[in-house]
């Protein structure tokens, strides 16, 4: 079966789904926004249990979104101290090795 992933990203909370092609939910949960490490380790710990070809992200920013930039997919200045500078694409790059 096909799966695909989404994580929306919010200042308090991240609630994370998995679903099909037809667009139906399969599992969805909600964690904590916490320190970034915790965070996106609770992530890849989500996703782990499928096999997943693609992933969605909708998250709070600023974001830098120019593809050819250094930092793409860095939260950058953010008022959320801890996440400042935090590779967010990267780290689910590394994860989920997506094109």
């Amino acid at each position: 079966m096909t799966y695909y992933g989404a994580i929306e990203a919010g200042g308090t909370k991240f609630i994370l789904a998995i679903g099909n092609k037809n667009f139906e939910i399969i599992k969805q949960i909600e964690i904590p926004t916490q320190h970034p490490k915790v965070t996106l380790t609770k992530i890849v710990e989500f996703f782990s249990s499928y096999q997943i070809e693609g992933l969605g992200i909708g998250t709070f920013g600023p974001v830098d979104v120019r593809l050819d930039s250094p930092t793409y997919g860095w939260i950058t200045n953010t008022p959320k101290i801890e996440w400042q500078n935090t590779d967010l694409v990267g780290y689910i790059k590394k994860n989920y090795p997506f094109q």
